[in-house]
């Protein structure tokens, strides 16, 4: 949680120009090369979708307020947009010009009845020259009193707006949020609102007796958490932003609470804290890439596929998950705006708001949470290089910024560089150990060129870290098992096997920095650092499960020392970088390079990776690769290696026994359940 006024940024009304690039000193990238060649582009040129919101969440919270009396009506709820005179990505807007609807009814929705919290639409006005004048005291009286409201209530709102064009009319997205109001007879007055949360983060065994509820108000004012005990808690004075701290809990025990702002409270959410070091007998869900996907609807929603985030979530909270683990590509990303970034990000944290409200997520960094700069080189992508200042605006600041993650994450052996803190972390929960690895940490596309890392690389801090992470939970008898996980797949099998930490076999791939004078390599290739990681991680018998994400399906490897994976010193014959199992034209005359085989890792205890990239982005199919083809040439090759393309969660049964998976689909279909990670099938 870097609280250092970035999150007043939600404040700002309009993106200003883009200024003259300022390159701070001692950048470890070439950065002056690359700007004095390269002109940077405009916001929404360049990489496709470089912005995906052309409105920030700030602007649309700003236009929700309370109506004026006209021709002698009462006060109502009114959205208002004449004070956006700009988009994000630079097109005027004319307050004039803009229609589209708003849509508004209660959250949660029979909050008596429904433990999971979901918005029901049910009043729907036309937005008219960026004014729409919404009955929302409608939602008090009569057959629309869903929630038995008497003077005050939540309204959830989404607003589709576009603008009329000479040409194709301009698309300015769909946005979702909140409005609380207060009526008293047909007026309506618009009161102090959580606009955003309540979240609950930090639930470990690491401390049982704490936790934190992070929201956020539609204006500075004190916000407090009143728990079923009697005890509460308060935000330390009037602010927008509130990570209220909860301590003095009993391990293991489920609290109601609710939250107070100014004279209101919302319903009451369900907590439960964190069992004692060493305890059994729960069930976590794992996750990934719930970026947006194809299609017109909820599947593209402010940057996240919100409808398959939303059922999976509530699939995972309905099975009774404590925890879900999210495997990066929260949102589509890649983008060069800050504000669009922070947007996006609050897009999945209102998809899985319902699931969060009760029960902690833990993401990581996908390739996807990028925030870039984008340079002209004359081709269709650019090039993108992690944006400056790495303290306060890079991809990984502002993920640490708008999340709560746990800050026991590597040090920089290098300060210039971008801050690991809540993009790379661990905790406990009884006897699991979650390990988080960023392998998407300052992220380059030419960083052969101007330094940088590419994706999949993992560099020397955060290996040695990992390697401290497994000894700590070698000697630790209160860890029984260990999970790792990260984004980009160690072991890809469908969408990916050209990147991954895999890249069709190209040890080429490395990290670079600049020394002031040169680029400078990395001494390890991608596959090099995969194979470093894999043997460490094997070496520990507590380790159950490797998690990744980034391809789009579900896929299940058993790894042991006779699966082929590649390795470049002996597998590498013509010494050309590259590992040339997949017949690649790889010196670039027109026709494939000799065959080079994969041979197996020295690697110790046998281990599942899994890659669970289902909760919503673009299906892969299954590609080929020396591991997955080891398996499925044999005829009990299913019981080794399964590849389904289906959306998909997974859920972890944790017991003193064992561990067992089950992966089902958004309908809640089973794909699978193995009754036990622990036991191996005989190979």
């Amino acid at each position: 949680m870097i609280r250092n006024g970035l999150a007043l940024l939600l404040l700002a009304c309009a993106m200003p120009a883009q200024d003259k690039l300022q390159i701070p000193k001692g950048l470890p990238i070439h950065a002056t090369e690359l700007v004095r060649n390269h002109p940077r582009r405009p916001h929404g040129q360049g990489f496709p979708n470089t912005i995906r919101n052309r409105l920030s969440i700030a602007q649309v919270r700003r236009a929700i307020r309370q109506g004026a009396q006209v021709n002698g009506l009462p006060h109502h709820l009114e959205i208002n947009l004449g004070h956006i005179k700009q988009t994000l990505d630079g097109m005027p807007l004319d307050p004039a010009r803009i229609y589209g609807t708003v849509v508004i009814g209660p959250y949660p929705f029979e909050a008596k009845e429904a433990r999971f919290p979901y918005p029901r639409w049910r009043l729907q006005t036309a937005v008219d020259k960026g004014i729409s004048r919404v009955d929302a005291a409608a939602l008090f009286t009569g057959n629309l009193n869903s929630e038995d409201w008497t003077n005050h209530g939540q309204l959830a709102v989404r607003l589709r707006l576009k603008q009329q064009e000479s040409g194709r009319d301009l698309d300015l997205g769909t946005y979702d949020t909140f409005v609380w109001v207060e009526r008293n007879g047909a007026e309506i007055k618009v009161v102090p609102s959580i606009v955003e949360g309540p979240l609950v983060n930090l639930v470990t065994s690491d401390d049982p007796t704490r936790c934190v509820i992070t929201l956020v108000t539609s204006e500075p004012i004190s916000a407090g958490i009143v728990l079923d005990t009697g005890d509460s808690f308060r935000s330390p004075k009037a602010n927008v932003r509130h990570d209220i701290q909860l301590t003095g809990l009993e391990p293991n025990r489920e609290y109601e609470y609710s939250v107070t702002v100014g004279s209101l409270t919302t319903r009451k959410y369900r907590l439960r804290t964190a069992p004692a070091k060493g305890s059994s007998g729960f069930r976590f869900a794992y996750g990934g890439d719930s970026r947006q996907g194809p299609g017109f609807g909820l599947e593209s929603h402010m940057g996240c596929n919100y409808a398959d985030l939303h059922r999976l979530t509530q699939v995972a909270y309905a099975r009774g998950a404590r925890f879900l683990l999210q495997g990066g590509d929260l949102v589509n990303g890649y983008t060069t705006s800050p504000d669009d970034y922070r947007t996006q990000l609050y897009g999945w944290k209102y998809a899985v708001m319902g699931f969060a409200a009760e029960r902690p997520v833990y993401p990581v960094l996908g390739n996807h949470e990028c925030l870039i700069y984008n340079f002209d080189d004359g081709t269709t992508y650019g090039i993108s290089v992690d944006r400056w200042p790495y303290a306060t605006e890079s991809s990984e600041a502002i993920f640490a910024d708008e999340l709560v993650l746990p800050t026991n994450g590597p040090k920089r052996s290098n300060p210039k560089l971008p801050p690991y803190r809540e993009t790379a972390y661990s905790f406990q929960y009884g006897s699991v150990l979650c390990i988080a690895v960023n392998n998407n940490y300052w992220i380059s596309y030419a960083s052969d060129l101007f330094g940088g890392s590419p994706e999949g690389y993992v560099m020397r801090d955060q290996i040695d870290w990992l390697k401290a992470e497994l000894d700590r939970a070698a000697a630790d008898s209160t860890i029984r098992y260990v999970f790792i996980y990260m984004q980009e797949p160690v072991l890809p099998n469908g969408g990916h096997i050209q990147d991954a930490m895999w890249y069709l076999g190209d040890n080429r791939v490395r990290a670079h920095i600049f020394d002031g004078k040169r680029v400078v390599p990395m001494k390890e290739g991608i596959i090099d650092v995969r194979n470093e990681m894999m043997l460490a991680i094997h070496a520990n018998a507590k380790v159950i499960a490797v998690l990744g994400s980034d391809e789009h399906a579900y896929s299940r490897l058993l790894v042991d020392n006779k699966v082929p994976l590649g390795v470049p010193a002996t597998d590498d014959k013509n010494k050309d970088g590259v590992i040339n199992w997949h017949d690649a034209d790889v010196n670039g005359d027109g026709k494939p390079d000799a065959h080079e085989s994969a041979s197996p890792l020295p690697l110790g205890h046998p281990i599942w990776y899994f890659i669970g990239g289902g909760l919503g982005a673009p299906f892969y199919a299954r590609e080929k690769t020396p591991w997955n083809e080891h398996w499925s040439k044999r005829a009990d090759g299913a019981t080794f290696f399964r590849y389904s393309s289906q959306p998909n969660i997974m859920l972890f049964d944790v017991t003193d026994d064992g561990v067992a998976i089950s992966v089902v689909n958004h309908y809640g279909e089973l794909i699978e359940h193995i009754p036990n990670l622990t036991v191996f099938p005989k190979r």
